[in-house]
């Protein structure tokens, strides 16, 4: 009777210091997540006036941004509901998508590489603050929660929660075009290839083992071009062709080496004003790469199979000089470069003294 006694003592008394743990690691998720917001909102600022939350709100804006229309819909309700001014709804949800951002990057990191490791998620900070906050001067209320989704859709997809995977992927899609890369990440993590290496290759082997996979990319597929489709024809009218043209990459480059301000960057005499600052792009993590590939899981690296893909696009249709720009890349490379820097310290730690 003791012992039994004791063992549920023992039990009660560790589930309350992991319940413990878990607060004090939410709090600190919060107060980072409003820190992260009040200095998002300093230092940036909503650079063009057709791309206003304002105009936004009235639906007015120009049509490339207006077609991002979740989290100013959001933002609406909020004010209708509680009072808020649009300033204040917008932080709120810049806060609550920081929180969603840092644990949906914890839980894929425990989905693809086992890692569970407490307040890890926080590091994901660093390239994000660096990538929107110290290179970016520009603001948009759609960009902080497009990483929350790309997080979480690729977690909700791995643990076969397929009906909330669908309904994320659809608010995925009307808060940014970009949420295709979720399928095109899923595409990559849970190809077999296996029947590629049968002699001779036949398609139909591909299909077959990959029937599920497929069916699932040409829903999302679907999905997306629906959405896509609706937006473009709900905001036809809407003007701002300008915007949809991309400014030179070369220009921006000859700019940088030449030491001239080029946008937008324009003032070379100070650090974030000097074009040369783009090297330092994602804060500088990918300098890891190298001393941290071979600690990387083979299935992880699969991540950087949309790198090819995303730069395509951007170059197509964004402006690659602006680091905002790189949303999900802030989470392939985070997870790939710390995945690995995690498994190397591991081995360290491991490892006997001689």
């Amino acid at each position: 009777m003791e012992i039994f006694r004791g063992t549920v003592s023992r039990r009660c008394s560790q589930k309350v210091r992991i319940t413990g743990n878990k607060i004090v690691l939410f709090i600190i998720i919060v107060i980072a997540s409003l820190l992260f917001t009040k200095y998002y909102f300093l230092f940036t600022h909503e650079y063009y006036e057709p791309a206003s939350s304002e105009r936004m709100a009235e639906f007015t804006a120009d049509k490339v941004f207006q077609k991002r229309i979740l989290s100013i819909l959001l933002a609406k309700c909020t004010v209708v509901f509680t009072g808020l001014s649009l300033d204040q709804s917008l932080k709120v949800w810049c806060v609550l998508s920081c929180i969603a951002m840092l644990y949906g990057f914890r839980a894929l990191l425990s989905e693809t590489n086992q890692i569970n490791l407490p307040g890890v998620e926080l590091l994901l900070l660093l390239p994000v603050a660096w990538n929107y906050i110290v290179l970016n001067g520009i603001y948009h209320s759609y960009d902080i929660p497009t990483l929350a989704f790309y997080s979480w859709g690729i977690v909700l997809f791995l643990r076969r929660r397929y009906n909330s995977f669908y309904l994320l992927y659809i608010l995925a899609s009307l808060n940014r075009e970009s949420s295709c890369f979720i399928t095109i990440t899923i595409f990559a993590l849970l190809l077999n290839t296996q029947a590629i290496k049968h002699t001779p290759f036949r398609f139909t082997n591909i299909w077959k083992e990959n029937y599920f996979l497929f069916i699932n990319c040409i829903g999302q597929a679907a999905i997306w071009i629906c959405i896509k489709s609706c937006l473009e024809y709900t905001f036809r009218e809407n003007s701002g062709t300008f915007y949809e043209d991309t400014f030179s990459m070369r220009q921006f480059i000859e700019n940088a080496w030449s030491n001239k301000p080029s946008w937008p960057y324009l003032n070379t005499d100070s650090f974030v004003g000097n074009p040369r600052c783009f090297v330092t792009l994602f804060g500088c993590i990918w300098i890891l790469f190298p001393f941290v590939w071979k600690y990387i899981p083979i299935h992880q690296k699969k991540f950087l199979w949309i790198i090819p893909p995303f730069l395509i696009a951007a170059l197509l249709y964004a402006n690659l000089m602006e680091t905002r720009v790189y949303h999900e890349l802030n989470i392939v490379l985070s997870i790939t470069i710390f995945s690995g820097l995690i498994n190397f310290i591991n081995s360290l730690i491991k490892k006997p003294l001689k």
